[in-house]
């Protein structure tokens, strides 16, 4: 994850052709936002049986929405937004044996969630040069959340073996926390009405309700912005 960071800074730093127009102090501006995410829950393990588990990987994920933000100062503004968020964690894939008659090959094991957030950020400007850094809060609420996991082909359940890859589904939304609050750090570049937003969220709630892992992930946008 750290080296696809410092590869978006690196390429935020090179589109640079030209300075963005200094906005007032005052002025108040919408931004619909449209990006990716790429999120895990660090440490996670999920134990299937005997002793076996998987342990988790990032997964990318889609987020949009829209942000408020006003200029109250030349250099100092506020946001506040609400964004839907595809979140969760991929895990690795596993081999578990049950016993002689049972082996199963697991790919592309995964959590997937849906939450709504409520992000809220002061903004500090960077003179002139259309870069800025953000920090502040969010507020997640999970709207729900499911985990897949494929049989895949060489596996042998009951004596039989597996024809073809398998998927399995199940819904989860009753063992994650609704309530996910977390702390967004991010920098972000503005030419004329374009902007992309790198951010890092930090989570400090528990994902699920009986584990104390939480919530981790970076979030790449693009936006367009409406003077109002």
């Amino acid at each position: 994850m750290k080296r696809f960071v410092f590869a978006l800074l690196a390429v935020m730093a090179l589109s640079v052709s030209g300075v963005r127009a200094q906005t007032e102090a005052g002025t108040t501006v919408i931004y619909p936002r449209i990006g990716v995410n790429m999120f895990k829950i660090p440490g996670d393990e999920v134990y299937m049986s005997a002793g076996s588990y998987v342990t988790s990987k990032n997964k990318v994920g889609f987020t949009a929405g829209v942000e408020v933000e006003h200029r109250f100062l030349r250099y100092f503004a506020a946001s506040a937004g609400l964004m839907y968020s595809m979140q969760g964690t991929g895990y690795e894939d596993s081999e578990i044996i049950y016993h002689d008659d049972n082996y199963m090959q697991l790919k592309d094991v995964k959590l997937t969630s849906h939450y709504l957030n409520l992000p809220v950020l002061a903004i500090l400007y960077m003179g002139n040069s259309g870069f800025s850094i953000k920090a502040g809060v969010q507020f997640g609420f999970l709207m729900s959340a499911k985990f897949d996991n494929y049989l895949d082909e060489g596996s042998v359940i009951d004596g039989e073996p597996v024809s073809d890859t398998h998927p399995e589904t199940m819904t989860v939304t009753n063992g994650l926390n609704r309530f996910d609050f977390s702390i967004p750090l991010g920098i972000a570049y503005e030419y004329r009405n374009f902007s992309m937003d790198l951010r890092y969220n930090l989570g400090l709630t528990k994902t699920w309700k009986f584990f104390s892992k939480k919530n981790r992930g970076i979030s790449l946008m693009l936006g367009y912005g409406f003077t109002l």
